[in-house]
C-alpha cells in the first residue's frame, strides 16, 4: 500500500514535468547532538507505464 501511495504522490508532483531535479540534506541528531548528515542530489525522470 505504501508503494502505491508513493507512486501516486510522485505522479502528482511529476505530472507536469518529465524531469525533476532534487537537492536535499538530511541531518541526524540524537539527544540534540548531531551525529551525521547525508546530502542527496540527483534527477528523477518520470516514465509513464
Amino acid at each position: 500500500m505504501a508503494e502505491r501511495v508513493l507512486k501516486n504522490l510522485l505522479e502528482v508532483l511529476l505530472g507536469r514535468k518529465r524531469t525533476w531535479n532534487i537537492s536535499t540534506s538530511l541531518k541526524f541528531a540524537i539527544g540534540g547532538t548531531e551525529v551525521g548528515s547525508v546530502t542527496i542530489t540527483g534527477k528523477i525522470q518520470y516514465i509513464p507505464e
